[in-house]
């Protein structure tokens, strides 16, 4: 249940993510449906982690009545098993991206993770609610206390649209690779920042005035003639990202030696891959954790 199936509707590839919405184990085949949000959510952004100080898996749902998110979300939390069913955790003014609209939020030290996106000015219906000044910024929740915060910034953040010298890029992504939260810059090539938690940086929160950007060190660079459709899969102990390019060729990046491989080609078959979403094996059960209505579903052959 490391990485559970979430299932969406026909907009789920440019982020609309609705209900309904199901938590599975592909390897004990038991899966479950959550309780659904209601009419007035037209938008979704989910989040799914597993709390390992209280031993808790739960799920975030920040529900937004309009497509454009111009208004604040409202924040609920599912603990598998509890029996509490969604609890209200309040508002948040920030428009959660799902990483540029591919997958729900990411999951990684007991966090987890979504870019906060740009609301152009003439979408906002009320103005200074949404706090645009950042965008493209990583919103966290921290799934022990339950409370947002900001990450720092890159280092070298790029320059922001009104200054003369910004270039916008192609898109950003982030993603868990080797264990560790992941941001990705596309400008011609592919910029991947690791940012490496510290003890004390899992506090804060929206008001913080003082940034230490030292928690971001540039992994590697990755080189492309393409700029986007790259999808991020795994970096491995040899130092290797993997990762799809245009959504049909197969590739590792090898980060000492900056040399590309390809591992497969599936141009032939006319297919596009979608999503591709690493699994680690666990036998948690969800019956076991508390839940009840727990169904099966078949064997895939």
């Amino acid at each position: 249940m490391n990485h559970p199936l979430i299932s969406r509707d026909d907009y789920g590839r440019y982020g609309a993510f609705n209900d309904p919405l199901y938590i599975c184990n592909p390897v004990t085949r038991e899966y479950i449906l959550l309780p659904i949000c209601g009419e007035k959510c037209r938008r979704n952004v989910f989040g799914f982690g597993y709390n390992d100080k209280t031993n808790e898996y739960k799920v975030v749902r920040i529900s937004y009545e309009s497509d454009e998110h111009t208004e604040p979300g409202q924040v609920q939390v599912y603990t598998i098993g509890a029996g509490t069913g969604w609890r209200n955790k309040g508002e948040i003014a920030y428009s959660l991206q799902t990483n540029n609209s591919h997958s729900p939020g990411v999951h990684a030290d007991g966090e987890i993770y979504w870019l906060h996106q740009k609301i152009l000015p003439w979408k906002a219906e009320v103005p200074g609610k949404l706090m645009k000044s950042n965008f493209d910024r990583i919103v966290a929740f921290n799934l022990a206390d339950e409370v947002f915060r900001l990450l720092p910034m890159l280092p070298d953040y790029p320059l922001l649209p009104g200054d003369p010298n910004f270039a916008l890029p192609c898109y950003y992504r982030i993603q868990v690779l080797g264990g560790c939260l992941c941001y990705m810059r596309l400008e011609g090539s592919a910029d991947v920042w690791s940012f490496n938690k510290k003890n004390d940086s899992s506090g804060g929160s929206f008001n913080e005035k003082e940034e230490d950007s030292s928690n971001w060190s540039l992994a590697g660079t990755l080189q492309s003639e393409r700029d986007c459709g790259k999808d991020f899969l795994a970096l491995t102990k040899n130092g290797e990202i993997l990762y799809w390019d245009d959504e049909k060729t197969y590739l590792s990046y090898n980060l000492r030696t900056e040399s590309i491989k390809e591992l497969l080609n599936d141009v032939t078959t006319g297919l596009d891959v979608f999503e591709t979403i690493r699994h680690e094996y666990s036998f948690v059960s969800l019956e076991a954790l508390g839940e009840e209505n727990v169904r099966m579903f078949g064997r895939i052959n």
